[in-house]
């Protein structure tokens, strides 16, 4: 089987047009310094639209996805200490606190892979447990 040359085709099959040399990326010539201040000063009805986005609660389903991915952060964080040689205790104490953390009301189809993935903390938890039975 033989493969034939790619070719760069736009959109209707015909080769994209390429811009002559030395022309670029330029600033709009009538853009000053009262156009930046329109832009960078927020209207009121903007900053009142974001504010009231803050007040709103967090939907239980972000709170899980937030939860599930912190956890898989730290675990991920501490399978490269292990490689490494060195444990930071640190890690381990957020990864306790996450998995003891309250559960949140998640969504019935994150319930599983929220539960896998604190079961999997706690075993590495586990694992990483002082013996005290010497």
């Amino acid at each position: 089987m033989t493969v034939g040359p790619i070719r760069n085709l736009g959109a209707n099959g015909a080769r994209p047009t390429r811009a002559p040399r030395g022309a670029g990326f330029a600033l709009p010539a009538h853009g000053g310094p009262a156009d930046a201040a329109e832009v960078a000063a927020p209207s009121q009805a903007g900053l009142g639209g974001l504010l009231g986005l803050q007040e709103q609660p967090e939907p239980p389903e972000s709170r899980s996805r937030r939860q599930v991915r912190a956890t898989l952060h730290e675990l991920a964080g501490l399978q490269a200490e292990l490689l490494g040689g060195a444990i930071d205790p640190g890690r381990l104490h957020r990864l306790l606190a996450l998995t003891e953390a309250e559960a949140t009301h998640a969504p019935p189809a994150l319930q599983p892979l929220l539960a896998e993935v604190r079961l999997r903390a706690r075993v590495e938890l586990a694992r990483r447990k002082p013996r005290t039975d010497v």
